[in-house]
């Protein structure tokens, strides 16, 4: 019998307390864990015994409205991978039970927790049900150390936020069940954590001292927490009135919709408008990008002031503001015209029509740069307030207007039923995991020239589109403009147990189909994935044969064949076996594409741009999924002009495998130089 309940330490809901007895810390862990879990002090620390999975704990009580609950990392084990998993669920930990006897026992991860509704944060991943939700969420929690801090929270609003180090990461879902538990996982590398939650213990029912509001409910108590407690941050959230742009602007702006279009009318210049309300702590101020004019080079500028802007005689141009501005212009950070920060973010400049571009004061009054909704990071550290968004309508940019909720969003909230919102916020979440740029008619692949340009030589080799996803999920491109506008992160990983993989900065991605007899699903999400070099005389044959080293004719091995006697057929000899049938050479693979994508690994070829009639270098490579435990790890074989990439260790820098059918073939990469 498998029994997941941590019957190591015989921990029973009856073993604590209701009250945790340690000094000020408001809540503890449920006897019901995994099994792999020991409860000590008294159900506020939980330590992982053995393995990196069956690490599930929960807290004893309901969470309640504004409630933290918040755990420190006490213990880190660096030989596995993986991040802390946090989030809510709709299932009572009384409820599972030791697995046969009535309940369904404590699944071996939090992902797999589905036997009713589970809102979940992995690494920067958004999860419901182990559905994919959302990407790029708040800070990543692999990198979490000894001492750092995490908690979550069920918001007023039925929203779920993560808090990292005390810092609020913003609403992770929306659509949150009244009723919910939080759940950790101690999965991977975190080993030991104990809770640290500080908030104000209840105490039993006549030993309260005497309040106003007693004989009448919470009511009271709520209304003073909203407006001095938790609930005052939310609030400063909300919009107090329609965001619209100054009457004081630039001289060659013309303002429309309730002053909410600004439209640069004559020349290059002269466009700058600002938001009238002042920006306020987690109030996201978004402006649209509605028309670009290609014949100027450049685009908007976007930042803040921090001097009043009703009499403000504005230059011709932001950079030229000397006093009390910090401006984002490309991709680099300005103050007072003088650039302080290089490659913030996606450059601004490339942004096509149909960005979103938003700004946003955390608590700690850092400045934050979010594109199509997605956080780029802090800006600017601590800018003094109050201060002003400001949007310069320069070169290309023509016409930007402010983004804000629609009339009757705040409606529907109350209005729908509590299912009808978690089927949205579904469907919402899923959209923004796929969506990951504008929106479709304004994708940013139509204005990548460098996409453009990877696509007219993949178009050159002549492969046949069948082999191709078709759009939009045809192709993706890594440049540094696209992978900033996407948040995109260095490294990821994947497989069980998981691997890390370094993502392909600088090559534009063609993803293949997958043979449909294959679990595709199941393989890209258990198997590991690297990179394999290549060149374009061999694509076609590696794409015909489904697979990379298949047969005697591939030219993508690491080890040349042995060639064959070229006297023509030797006679056999007397007592000699039958020839055996020559076995494949190994196949090298990475997970670092700075290493595969090496020229002497991924040779390079001259084309032809029939567009802009220019001659370019190209190279390619193959984005594979490699079966755990099919190759050796080792380091590297090749001597590269350059030292490989030092994010992985030189030990495990290169994969080999001789193992047929090891390999699925993911996507075709290509560089262009």
């Amino acid at each position: 019998m498998d029994n997941s309940l941590a019957t190591s330490n015989t921990a029973t809901e009856k073993s604590f307390p209701l009250l945790s007895p340690v000094a000020g810390v408001a809540h503890r862990f449920h006897g019901v864990c995994g099994k792999n879990v020991t409860l000590e002090e008294d159900g506020t620390k939980a330590v992982r015994a053995a393995g990196y999975a069956h690490g599930l704990v929960f807290s004893t009580k309901e969470l309640k409205t504004e409630e933290v609950f918040e755990v420190k990392v006490e213990e880190l084990d660096e030989k596995w991978a993986g991040s802390l998993r946090i989030g809510l669920t709709t299932l009572a930990p009384g409820e599972m039970g030791p697995g046969a006897a009535g309940g369904p026992g404590v699944p071996p991860s939090l992902p797999e927790l589905r036997t009713k509704t589970t809102w979940m944060v992995s690494s920067c991943e958004v999860r419901r049900d182990g559905l994919l939700q959302r990407m790029n969420y708040g800070r990543n929690l692999e990198r979490l150390g000894v001492g750092s801090r995490v908690g979550i929270r069920r918001g007023a609003d039925d929203s779920m936020h993560i808090l990292v180090d005390g810092e609020d990461m913003g609403p992770a879902a929306t659509g949150i069940a009244k009723s919910v538990w939080a759940v950790l996982d101690l999965y991977g590398p975190v080993r030991s954590v104990s809770i640290v939650s500080s908030t104000r213990l209840e105490e039993p029912e006549g030993t309260q001292p005497p309040s106003p509001s007693s004989d009448t409910g919470s009511e009271g108590d709520e209304d003073e927490d909203e407006e001095h407690g938790l609930g005052g941050e939310d609030q400063v959230a909300i919009m107090p009135t329609a965001l619209e742009f100054l009457e004081n602007h630039g001289k060659n702006i013309l303002l429309s919709n309730g002053n909410r279009t600004a439209t640069r009318v004559a020349s290059y210049n002269q466009g700058i408008v600002v938001i009238s309300q002042p920006l306020v702590p987690q109030l996201l101020v978004q402006v649209r990008i509605d028309f670009l004019n290609r014949q100027w080079t450049s685009s908007l500028v976007l930042g803040v002031i921090t001097c009043p802007p009703e009499r403000l005689n504005f230059p011709a141009s932001a950079c030229a503001l000397k006093r009390a501005a910090w401006l984002l212009r490309g991709h680099g950070v300005f103050h007072n015209g003088l650039k302080i920060c290089e490659k913030f973010g996606p450059n601004l400049d490339t942004c096509p029509e149909g960005t979103v571009l938003g700004l946003r004061l955390d608590s700690s009054g850092g400045l934050h740069l979010h594109v199509n909704g997605m956080d780029q990071g802090v800006a600017v550290p601590d800018v003094p307030q109050p201060c002003h968004a400001l949007v310069d309508l320069y070169g290309q940019c023509e016409q930007v207007t402010i983004v804000s909720p629609e009339p009757g969003a705040a409606s529907l909230k109350s209005t729908g039923t509590q299912g009808d919102m978690e089927k949205a916020d579904m469907v919402d979440g899923i959209k923004e995991s796929v969506c990951w740029g504008p929106p479709s008619a304004a994708s940013p692949l139509k204005s990548c020239e460098y996409h453009a340009l990877c696509s007219r030589f993949q178009e050159l080799l002549l492969l046949p589109e069948d082999y191709f996803m078709p759009q939009p999920k045809r192709s993706l491109c890594y440049c540094e403009s696209c992978r900033k506008m996407r948040g995109d992160e260095a490294h990821r990983r994947r497989g069980e147990p998981p691997r890390e993989y370094a993502l392909p900065f600088g090559w534009c991605r063609f993803n293949l189909r997958v043979n449909p007899h294959l679990e595709a699903g199941t393989l890209t999400k258990k198997w590991h994935m690297a990179y394999h070099g290549s060149n374009a005389a061999a694509v076609r044959r590696v794409l015909d044969r489904g697979e990379l080293g298949a047969g005697s004719a591939s030219i993508l091995s690491c080890r040349p064949l042995k060639g064959e006697p070229r006297g023509g057929f030797e006679e056999p000899g007397e007592n000699c076996a039958p020839p055996r049938e020559e076995q494949p050479p190994p196949v090298l693979l990475s997970p670092s594409l700075q290493y595969a994508g090496a020229e002497t690994l991924a040779s390079k070829v001259q084309f032809w741009d029939p567009k802009f009639q220019r001659t370019h270098q190209a190279q390619v490579a193959f984005q594979v999924c490699v079966r755990p435990g099919s190759y050796t790890p080792g380091p590297p074989s090749v001597i590269l002009r350059e030292p490989p990439d030092p994010h992985f260790s030189p030990a495990e820098l290169e994969w080999v495998t001789k193992e047929k059918g090891a390999t699925l073939l993911y996507a075709l990469l290509v560089r262009v130089e």
